[in-house]
């Protein structure tokens, strides 16, 4: 090999060396990205919505008893609307990706849990029902709603701690990374280097 060659043959491999570095943590931040954008876009709304969601029940459930509590129907209409808030809720909570099904489910619950829980609200008011019957049917889609809605919120959680850990992991390989590769090309252009220069000296004659 000429002395021109070797010694463009120097720039030549830090250049080869850079670019696969470059590539390795490009991909490395990629993945790291993905990571964190789901975590932000999915698995925090997820969480956050569940727990409105986990919230409103609890409100509703409330108002049921103030209602019954304090004998005003009115307070019967206010859960009306109410639930008719919540689900649109849950319809949202629907929309982000993979909720679908759950979305269908709770918004089906709510349903079984809300009419047997009016009349019977109703009926200890004074109207027509059969209370223990509708008690007993409200108390059953209640229990059914909240193990649901703890379920998912609990699934939530656990899946969003697990796209912070990730996302820490991978940014931390990043830099880990980033630096082997830094001091992997430093050791391969002094490595390089020293050989290039020493088969040049050598051809030249060495030391006079």
């Amino acid at each position: 090999m000429s002395i021109r060659k070797r010694i463009w043959a120097l720039p030549a491999v830090s250049a080869v060396i850079f670019i696969a570095s470059v590539g390795f943590i490009s991909i490395l931040t990629s993945t790291a990205h993905q990571s964190i954008e789901s975590t932000g876009s999915i698995n925090y709304p997820a969480l956050q919505q569940g727990g409105h969601i986990a919230d409103e029940i609890q409100g509703i459930t409330g108002d049921f008893k103030n209602a019954v509590t304090e004998g005003d129907v009115a307070v019967l209409e206010q859960i009306a609307l109410r639930s008719s808030a919540l689900s649109q809720k849950i319809s949202d909570f629907g929309k982000l990706p993979g909720k679908e099904v759950a979305a269908t489910r709770l918004a089906s619950e709510l349903s079984a849990y809300i009419a047997p829980a009016n009349n019977a609200a109703r009926a200890m008011l004074g109207e027509p029902g059969d209370v223990q019957k509708l008690v007993a049917e409200m108390q059953s889609a209640l229990k059914t709603l909240q193990s649901d809605i703890d379920k998912q919120n609990a699934d939530a959680a656990a899946t969003f701690a697990s796209g912070i850990s990730s996302s820490m992991h991978d940014v931390k390989l990043i830099q880990k990374t980033s630096i082997a590769c830094a001091i992997l090309v430093l050791l391969t252009l002094a490595i390089a280097a020293h050989f290039i220069i020493r088969s040049i000296w050598l051809q030249l004659g060495g030391e006079p």
